[in-house]
């Protein structure tokens, strides 16, 4: 979006969930392998759907078993971290009723680019 709204996007502020340009180096080394393969930079869906099977695997793992309802079951309360699934990327945590929490980011458009000006911390600690 920010390409097709040239100039007038920048100044533009808001809430980013996850994003290529996170100041994670993770994140950040996961776009350049990325963009090197497929020959553009990935966007936020790139990154959930490569950190996805990771998520699937460590909750598999939990449940003990590859079976969609045990997962999701699993999921709940779970926190999965990079140090111990490298390709989670982003530690995330999944409440009770199974809604994610993870950091997350401020943005704003400088001369037609996100830049990430902070980093929110995760609702619950």
């Amino acid at each position: 979006m920010i390409e097709l709204a040239g100039d007038s996007a920048n100044g533009v502020k808001g809430h980013v969930g996850l994003t290529i340009d996170a100041p994670i180096p993770a994140i950040q080394a996961f776009g350049k392998k990325y963009e090197a393969k497929f020959g553009g930079k990935p966007d936020h869906n790139a990154v959930k759907g490569y950190i996805a099977p990771y998520m699937i695997k460590a909750a598999a793992e939990k449940a003990g078993k590859l079976d969609a309802k045990a997962i999701a079951a699993a999921l709940h309360g779970m926190t999965i971290t990079p140090d111990k699934v490298p390709g989670i990327l982003i530690e995330a945590t999944w409440d009770d009723t199974g809604e994610i929490d993870r950091i997350s980011f401020l943005g704003e458009v400088r001369d037609g680019k996100q830049i990430i000006t902070e980093t929110l911390p995760k609702l619950k600690k």
